[in-house]
């Protein structure tokens, strides 16, 4: 983290809405003031307190630069102010991304009386969007492993949830396959007609049973807990300077097929 003041849940690149909340957190910080690109510094604000932004400019970038004040009453001073990352604002722009994966679902969803792998889309655009011959699959060599039925829309800032399984006696829309919770990917295409890009994917290791993985802040991937339909949660992670090597096996014959080491995590 740097130091002094830091700023987060800026948009991530080109956003279409043309207002912000951001976050301003630091060690020991109680205080932050804030100038938006090259404009002026705005009052001493408790830290608390979220910068938020409204009537951004269609076509313009911003940049957030923070000053924080310590508990002994110290501030930063220049060069250390803290920038957020760049955004430009595009009223037209859109995005359709893959938001969540449940790849071992025991028990944490039940869906009329089925515990299906579940993936989730998320929509931010200007109108609806048509997925009508986009596709989903676990396997980039068949990229149209499930192909999006004609008069399938997505709002604009709307989560669509996919079950990832076979059982079409259950509502909602079957992907046909499911997934292997010991690690695999999950791949969005645009139409054949558009050329069949690569939209979005995400490649995964083995998977906690009962929770999920999504995007937080600035689309980053983290350990979630599962909220299908609604934004993701971040689930909270141990120190990894906690972990130890807890055993290995370095010349094997009998007992097992290969060497092995074994980590353990002793966070509650």
């Amino acid at each position: 983290m740097p130091s002094g003041a830091s700023v987060s849940g800026e948009p991530n690149g080109v956003t279409r809405h043309t207002d912000a909340n951001l976050t301003v957190d630091g060690p020991g910080i109680t205080h932050y003031k804030y100038r938006l690109n090259d404009g002026a510094w705005s009052g001493e604000i408790l830290v608390d307190t979220p910068i938020v932004l409204t009537s951004l400019v269609d076509g313009n970038s911003y940049t957030v630069y923070t000053s924080g004040k310590n508990s002994a009453g110290a501030w930063q001073t220049d060069p250390n102010f803290n920038a957020s990352n760049t955004w430009t604002i595009n009223t037209s722009y859109s995005l359709l991304v893959i938001n969540e994966v449940l790849a071992q679902n025991i028990e944490v969803v039940d869906h009329n009386g089925t515990t299906p792998d579940m993936i989730e889309l998320y929509y931010d655009g200007p109108a609806p969007l048509n997925l009508s011959g986009m596709s989903l699959s676990d396997n980039p060599d068949n990229p149209t492993k499930f192909v999006f039925p004609g008069g399938t829309t997505i709002d604009p800032c709307e989560y669509l949830v996919l079950y990832a399984d076979d059982n079409i006696s259950t509502p909602g829309i079957h992907l046909g396959f499911g997934l292997d919770a010991d690690g695999e990917g999950v791949y969005l295409y645009d139409t054949i007609a558009n050329g069949g890009t690569l939209l979005d994917s995400v490649e995964f290791g083995m998977q906690l049973g009962d929770l999920s993985i999504g995007r937080v802040t600035n689309g980053r991937w983290r350990l979630t807990i599962p909220t299908f339909g609604q934004a993701n949660i971040a689930h909270i992670l141990g120190n990894p300077a906690a972990l130890k090597v807890n055993e290995w096996l370095a010349d094997e014959d009998v007992l097992q097929n290969n060497d092995l080491i074994e980590i353990y995590n002793p966070h509650p």
